[in-house]
Order: C-alpha cells, then structure tokens, then sequence
C-alpha cells in the first residue's frame, strides 16, 4: 500500500520536495520489488509496519492521533500496522495521564485515553519506525537531529498553517477543534492507502 499526498492535505518537508511517498504498508508478495530503506518485522504472521505519532508533551495531539488513527485503522480492517506515539518534552519521561480534555474529545468519540501515558522520543529505537508524523517544524527539527531520515519524517498541516495547532492550555473547544483537524488528517490519509495485490 501507499500513501498519496492531497492538496487538503499538505504533507510537507523543509527544504526538501519529497521524491517518493513515504511507504506506510507494502503487500507482502510485492516487496521483492520494492527498494526500500525499511526493516519489516514479522508479527502474528503479518508483516508490521510502525508508526510514530510525535508531538510536545505526549499528552494531547500526538496522544488523540494515535487513538484516533488507531480506530481509523481497525474499521478498515488494517492489522499490519501498529501506531505508538510519543513527545519530545523531557517531561515526557514522566508517564504523566493525557491531558484532561484530550480524555473528554476522546470519550465524545466513544474512546478511552484515561489509560495513556506519556512516553519520551529520547527512549525509543527511531530506527524502528516507517513513518514518523509530528506536529510542527520544531519537532520535525528535533527529529532530524535524532537521526531520523527526513523521508521518514512528516509534518501534517491541514489547515495551511504549517502545524497542528497546540491545545494543551487551552480551553475544551480549543481541544474540539484540534482533534477534528487531526480527524481530516487521518480520512485523508486512510482514504490514499491502496492495496497491492500480486
């Protein structure tokens, strides 16, 4: 399978035109002929791919992302790819609960966050993800830095402001609002992936 880019949705890399779009799932019988730069691990019989959701703190955006694209995944029938998320705070290390109304947007939808806790970039293997979304230049940034390859790395902007907006201190319609940005995100995205059969 493989991930297009839409004008609604602007996946973008500074200073960099992307040349191909980043592989989010393959069909196992065509990956002999796929050059890709991705180690596929086998899990249950399935052939996984990982994919990191980064934001601040790990207890608002990237943590609804992840359950919101979790979702998204399970009522297509997709089980080859497992999403985890994580924050570049060093707060992050501090397993703290998700943001209280991140937990209320996520409830509205019928899902449960009140079990999330936060996770640090620092201590993950990154070389272990095939794409890696985050909110913002900054955490783009941070994650070149980290040694992710920039084709691995996403930045996702629906609304042509360059970020998903940070809702952390604000109020619960800020956390409304944010979350049906990343909902466009997640349509726009599932709706591209397109499965290779030999």
């Amino acid at each position: 399978m493989f991930f297009y880019p839409t004008p609604k949705l602007k996946l973008f890399q500074a200073k960099k035109t992307l040349t191909f779009y980043n592989i989010l799932w393959y069909d196992i019988n065509k990956l002999k002929h796929l050059q890709a730069s991705i180690n596929p691990v086998l899990k249950g019989g399935l052939l996984m791919r990982y994919v990191l959701c980064v934001s601040f703190g790990n207890t608002c955006r990237s943590a609804m992302f992840q359950m919101l694209f979790c979702e998204a995944l399970q009522n297509r029938k997709i089980f080859d790819v497992q999403v985890e998320s994580a924050g570049t705070s060093k707060a992050a290390n501090l397993a703290k609960p998700a943001n209280k109304h991140s937990i209320t947007c996520m409830r509205e939808r019928g899902l449960d966050l009140q079990g999330h806790r936060s996770r640090w970039i620092n201590e993950l293997d990154l070389q272990k993800y095939d794409l890696v979304l985050c909110m913002n230049q900054v955490q783009y940034n941070y994650l070149k830095v980290r040694g992710v390859p920039v084709d691995k790395i996403l930045i996702i902007d629906t609304n042509n402001q360059g970020e998903i907006p940070y809702p952390k201190q604000t109020s619960l319609p800020a956390h409304r609002r944010c979350v049906k940005v990343l909902e466009e995100a997640i349509n726009d995205i599932i709706a591209r992936i397109c499965i290779m059969k030999g």
